[in-house]
């Protein structure tokens, strides 16, 4: 019995959590969108209504979509997500939703990976730095092997944050395709 209880624990996918926004069919659109995302376990996209405030002190709402409680992008009207979940059967908008999660997804992978090759570069920068700065000592054959070897690791970092932007660029516009909700959203 508890092997069953584990199997259907292990059907669910990501969690919707649709917020401050009314829309038809909100759990059949939340069943659909965790067969959509069956793959991510305990990943969750939320999307709420927020109040925007003006500079001249009115107001507006704006559709809200944060991937595992961060932010990622947004709609600039509440009533485009509506128009939108309106026009479009629940299985519609989840696969749109499922869409946008994985925007998300994306995004904190790319996020981490410039962020690892940042601290690397940032660690090959200071030791460029104590070797340049070393570099009339006695011992200036080893320190100009550290120099070009700095210099090379760097261009390397250089290259791999290149290829990381360029294919998060690509498969952002795999994911996004043709959906008019993921094409809409501006992202963080």
């Amino acid at each position: 019995m508890l092997t069953a209880i584990n199997n259907q624990q292990q059907s669910f996918g990501a969690k919707l959590n649709i917020k401050n926004i009314n829309i038809p069919h909100k759990e059949e659109i939340s069943k659909e969108f965790a067969a959509i995302t069956k793959h991510y376990k305990e990943d969750t996209l939320d999307v709420s209504a927020e109040l925007i405030f003006r500079d001249d002190d009115s107001t507006f709402k704006n559709t809200n979509f944060a991937c595992n409680g961060k932010d990622m992008g947004f709609l600039t009207e509440l009533k485009d997500f509506k128009n939108f979940c309106k026009d479009r059967s629940p299985k519609e908008i989840a696969k749109s939703l499922g869409r946008v999660f994985k925007l998300g997804k994306l995004g904190e992978k790319t996020s981490k990976e410039r962020s690892n090759i940042h601290k690397n570069m940032s660690s090959v920068n200071g030791l460029l730095i104590k070797a340049q700065f070393n570099q009339g000592s006695s011992n200036s054959k080893v320190l100009n092997n550290i120099i070009s070897n700095a210099e090379a690791r760097l261009a390397t970092l250089k290259t791999q944050l290149a290829a990381t932007q360029e294919r998060h660029l690509n498969l952002t516009n795999k994911i996004k395709g043709n959906d008019e909700l993921a094409n809409a959203i501006e992202l963080d």
